[in-house]
């Protein structure tokens, strides 16, 4: 019965708003160019008013274990 209860059903998958390509590509440089997770979600949430989880930004660095994509 684990994820159920109050009438909510938990899948286990959480879902995250898709980001924006202009906001994946704040993301992408700035890990480029080496700036903190902390660094890029303060630049999302000043340029675009949007915030934006640990999870997304790490999702898009290649050197972090979220963000490598598993090979074919």
């Amino acid at each position: 019965r684990a994820g159920v209860g109050r009438g909510i059903v938990w899948t286990g998958a959480l879902t995250m708003a898709a980001l924006t390509d202009e906001v994946r590509a704040v993301i992408v440089a700035g890990h480029a160019t080496f700036r903190s997770p902390k660094e890029l979600q303060s630049e999302i949430v000043e340029r675009f008013g949007r915030t934006v989880t640990p999870q997304q930004v790490d999702g898009y660095n290649p050197e972090s274990v979220t963000g490598q994509r598993p090979g074919k």
